[in-house]
């Protein structure tokens, strides 16, 4: 558990550090230190163990007792790391049950583009099988409005954001009571979203048009966790102040 915390300490003051001139720098290094810190337990077992101090004689018993407490942090560790794993089988049976009830409307270099009643923004989501989802409103939308959300949405899946964000819900799954591992996820969040938002640019739209249109989306959505919504509240404001600097 020591070790796990030190661990963490190191990495945040790593991705502290590397985005401390540009909080958008390319996520790979925090997708990485979330990787590690997902199987970082399993790291712990598998690797040789090195003998630093001298090791002290054992005492003789034939029948050691350790009492209850001492297996008690193992024990809420393991509680608290089913619970949010069970979280993540809940969204992915969520967006199984999405893609079922959902009807797809076009499909875009690989991605399906699918039409959800309910559905209060557009959604990427899907590692293997590629998806967005969009509002059943979608055909209301403005022509201008639906590219502007492609482009974002597609952006997701050619980074391969979607995949960043369950390596970093497993990582939370592991790491459940570190507040700097969640810190570490909302910052690799922020940086997808900080990527996607300069593709788009990149593309023509203008930066005023396109924090209207983010404004417009700002919505909650109805799953949390290895979903990609575009209006998420969460890193709006930097958002905008990021695109509206010169």
């Amino acid at each position: 558990m020591i070790a796990l915390l030190l661990f963490s300490i190191i990495a945040a003051a790593l991705v502290w550090i590397a985005g401390r001139k540009d909080a958008a720098l390319d996520p790979k290094l925090t997708t990485v230190v979330l990787g590690l810190l997902a199987v970082f337990p399993i790291l712990l077992i598998s690797l040789p163990k090195v003998d630093i101090l001298p090791v002290m004689p054992k005492l003789q018993t034939d029948h050691p007792h350790f009492p209850i407490w001492f297996f008690a942090p193992l024990i809420i560790w393991g509680i608290g790391t089913n619970i949010e794993l069970f979280r993540i089988r809940s969204i992915a049976g969520k967006l199984h049950e999405w893609r079922t009830r959902s009807t797809l409307i076009q499909t875009i270099d690989g991605v399906e583009i699918r039409k959800l009643d309910g559905l209060r923004g557009p959604v990427a989501a899907g590692v293997f099988r590629k998806m967005v989802f969009v509002p059943a409103d979608w055909e209301t939308w403005s022509t201008d409005r639906q590219k502007i959300v492609l482009d974002h949405e597609l952006a997701h899946h050619r980074r391969k954001d979607p995949l960043r964000r369950w390596i970093a819900s497993m990582a939370v799954a592991v790491n459940w009571f570190n507040p700097l591992v969640r810190w570490i996820v909302r910052r690799l969040m922020i940086q997808c979203e900080f990527a996607c938002d300069a593709e788009v640019l990149k593309g023509g739209v203008s930066a005023k048009h396109y924090a209207m249109l983010l404004c417009d989306m700002a919505e909650d959505t109805p799953v949390r966790g290895p979903v990609l919504a575009m209006g998420e509240e969460s890193g709006l404001e930097s958002r905008l102040r990021r695109m509206m600097e010169d």
